[in-house]
Formats: structure tokens, C-alpha cells, sequence
């Protein structure tokens, strides 16, 4: 580890009387920079990669999971802006539950090499927007899976490892118990209002669970979004076999809304949602339908994907590299702008995070707020949120309206770490819908 020119400095001319009290601050230092660990998500770190994707290779509307010694795979893609192709290599890492690296060397997770080169590359066909995309199978004739847990997959130049451009996570679980969930509307703080609240049980005939209180970590995510990962510790009912998380308070989510919808397949014809598309050099542009509040209306199904987007453009048989990239306009009508917070778009397309370049900024005169995003042609989700001025780290999409009845995805993941083992086992998942 490197230490900091600042400290190095203060030691050497210190006093010579205080350098033992010096040398304890550098001590402590040290060891918290050592101690503090990068918790890992999804995510694009350098500007000139986008639309990545962890998918599982069977249904892509799965969360990004796999079964360990299964048939299925995931699926990494992206693709990079630039005026050449680049060589790029990939490192796996196993994590704990909470997406810090775990204790684990690496001949003990992976069967094959780890630090390889990404070999399937291709550029783009007939579009407007020049891209390479890449994209990484796992596992693969070089590389399996020996363990179970988190893993995260980092990309970057062989010629500096240090500088990781992509990071892609996802899960590889067993089945070693029976994870069952379900959801309702009638919960312990109302009954068919806003909210929604999970049930868990777990069924482990083969596998003793001597202390689940501390054993077990059970996460449980709604829709994929990160803000909205739940962690239940303690169950509420014990039996030999059988745990029971019922009238759990932590696990009762707001219902929200269906996400709302869009589809740019074609320059020649205005998709699902497209109010008017057209050339705007050197990409077209496609303006949305203005978005209205769904406040305090009724709710109405509509059958979204949960916030993901699949890439697609029409008369293709390879959107990967045919489909192009144009800008898409967001347009939010209100009569005068929030006073107290930002409006941002939300979802996979965002990566689900709250940055500058996904504010929507108000238009005095068209008395509306306006975005852009640059994005790949295909099938879209979003939901607008307010970012409070005063609190950063917290939004809410209150404006969506909130309803018991909309269909929500509900990931449940059972962990197990008892004592003398080295890592978060996944020994069961759950994938519940609401409706």
C-alpha cells in the first residue's frame, strides 16, 4: 500500500519528541485506509463505455443469476465509443454479502484463469454512431465457477490494471434450501393502500442451521433497485426444518407505480410513446410524449419490465451492433418547478443512480421540465424521482403515485456464513411477482 507524500513528510521533520505520537496517528491511518473496503455495483466508470448489460443467458428479465454447475450463463455486454477497437481483459472477484471482496484467494472460487482477455469484439453495422460491442460469456471454456456468492467481474486495459473501466455483478446460488415468498396488500401499517409487504419461509430438510440469527443474511431487493434492498436478520418463527419471516416491518416496501414506457425501433416510424423522431446531426433525436404526474389517479396496469430496457431496432438480426444510438428527449409538464428538490429520470437506462447528466433542468417557457439522454435504440423504463435539495443520498417518486396493486419483482437472497467458513454461501433464491 502507498503511503501518502504528506505524511511520509510530517514524519521525517516532526520534532523528534513528537514523532511517537505521530507515529501511532500514521498507524491508525494506515489501518482504517487499509480496512476500508470498495463496495461494488453495476456500473460504467469511464464516459466512453455505455448501455451495459448482466444478463442471465436464458430469460434476460431474470436478475442477473445463475445456478452453480447449471446450464445457464451470464451474458456481459457493452460497448465502447472510440475510433478503434481496444483490447480488453476481465478480473473476477468474490464478494461478501454486502459487495465488499471477501477473504477468499482465488484459486478457491474460480476453476481456470482469472485475468483474461475479452475475445469477443465487433463493431458496429450501418449506423450513425460508430461503437464496438463487446461482450463476455461466464462461464466459459477457461473459466468456472467453483463456489457459490457475489461476484463482480472488472474490466480494464492490460496495460494498466489499476484502471478498471466496467464493473458487471451478479449471483451464483444453490439450492441447498427452499426459499418461498409472498407478497400482499394488506399489511401490518394499512390494509390495500400504498404498500406491500413480503413473507419469507425457509425449508432446509438437508442442511442443519444451528444459529440463523447469525448465520444467515437474507437480502430482499424490489425491482433490482439498490435503494430498495432489504436486510432481515432475525426470523420469527424456529422450527427444526422450517424459518419463518412473517410481520416482518422491515419488509414492508412502497407499492409505487407500473414504470412508464418507451420504444425508438425505427427512424422511419415514431414508437410506443414517441411523440416525433428526426435527424439532428449528427444523430437523430426522438422527443417523448410529455409525461403527466400520476398523483392521486387511479392505478393502471401496464405491463412493464420493472425498470430494465432491452436493446432492439426493427428488420435486425443483430441489434448488438446494428441497433444506433440517437438522443432522447424527456419532457415532464408542470405549471412552475419543484422548490424543494431536483427531478431526475430513473432506471436500468440510468444505471439506477441519481447523476447530473439524468437532472431534469425546467423550461420557463415551455413551462415543462426537459432532459436528454443518449441512448441505444430498443425497448425502455423509467420513473422520474425528486431528490430533495437538502438530503442528496435520499429521492422518492412520489409524483408516480403509490399503489398496493402494482406489479413488482421481489429478489429474495438467503446467505449462509456459519462459524469456520470463509465467505457468503447464496444456498437459495426466490423471484416472486406481485400479480
Amino acid at each position: 500500500m502507498k503511503r501518502s507524500p504528506f505524511f511520509i513528510k510530517m514524519f521525517i521533520y516532526f520534532p523528534y519528541e513528537k514523532k511517537g505520537l505521530l507515529s501511532l496517528l500514521l498507524f491508525i491511518f494506515i489501518g482504517f485506509s487499509l480496512y476500508a473496503q470498495e463496495t461494488y455495483r453495476t456500473e460504467c466508470k469511464d464516459t466512453r463505455f455505455r448501455t451495459l448489460t448482466v444478463r442471465n443467458s436464458s430469460n434476460w428479465l431474470l436478475p442477473p443469476m445463475i445456478q452453480l454447475g447449471g446450464n445457464e450463463f451470464i451474458h456481459i455486454d457493452f460497448d465502447l465509443f472510440d475510433e478503434k477497437s481496444e483490447r480488453l481483459y476481465y478480473s473476477i472477484t468474490h464478494c461478501n454479502a454486502d459487495w465488499t471482496p471477501s477473504d477468499l484467494n482465488e484459486t478457491e472460487y474460480i476453476e481456470g484463469m482469472n485475468d483474461r482477455e475479452v475475445e469477443q469484439c465487433e463493431g458496429s453495422f450501418n449506423t450513425y454512431a460508430n461503437y464496438f460491442h463487446y461482450r463476455l460469456t461466464l462461464p466459459n471454456a477457461r473459466t468456472a465457477f467453483t463456489l457459490s456468492g457475489n461476484y463482480v467481474v472488472k474490466f480494464y486495459s492490460p496495460s494498466n490494471p489499476d484502471e478498471v473501466f466496467l464493473i458487471a455483478c451478479f449471483y451464483v446460488y444453490e439450492n441447498s434450501v427452499s426459499v418461498s415468498a409472498a407478497v400482499s396488500g394488506n399489511t401490518d401499517i394499512s390494509f390495500n393502500q400504498g404498500e406491500q409487504q413480503v413473507s419469507l419461509s425457509i425449508s432446509h430438510p438437508d442442511l442443519e442451521i444451528a444459529n440463523p440469527e447469525e448465520d444467515l443474511k437474507i437480502y430482499v431487493i424490489q425491482n433490482h433497485r439498490p435503494e430498495q434492498r432489504r436486510y432481515v436478520q432475525n426470523p420469527m418463527i424456529i422450527s427444526p426444518t422450517l424459518l419463518s419471516y412473517t410481520h416482518y416491518p422491515h419488509l414492508i416496501f412502497e407499492g409505487g407505480n407500473e414504470f412508464r414506457r418507451f420504444e425508438v425501433l425505427s427512424y422511419s416510424q415514431a414508437g410506443l410513446n414517441v411523440d416525433y423522431i428526426g435527424y439532428d446531426a449528427p444523430y437523430y433525436s426522438a422527443s417523448l410524449m410529455p409525461s403527466e404526474s400520476r398523483l392521486g389517479k387511479p392505478y393502471i396496469y401496464d405491463k412493464d419490465q420493472n425498470g430494465k430496457f432491452l436493446v432492439l431496432c426493427s428488420n435486425s438480426s443483430n441489434p448488438d451492433t446494428e441497433a444506433d444510438y440517437l438522443k432522447v428527449r424527456f419532457f415532464y409538464p408542470t405549471d412552475l418547478p419543484f422548490l424543494n428538490g431536483k427531478l431526475y429520470v430513473y432506471g436500468e437506462l440510468t444505471g439506477y443512480k441519481i447523476l447530473p447528466q439524468y437532472e431534469m433542468c425546467y423550461d420557463v417557457q415551455a413551462k415543462s421540465y426537459v432532459g436528454e439522454l443518449f441512448l441505444k435504440q430498443g425497448a425502455y423504463n423509467y420513473i422520474y424521482v425528486v431528490v430533495p435539495k437538502n438530503e442528496p443520498n435520499r429521492f422518492s417518486s412520489v409524483m408516480e403515485g403509490n399503489h398496493w396493486e402494482t406489479e413488482n419483482e421481489y429478489l429474495t437472497i438467503v446467505y449462509y456464513h456459519p462459524i469456520g467458513e470463509k465467505y457468503d454461501r447464496i444456498i437459495g433464491v426466490n423471484v416472486v411477482h406481485t400479480q
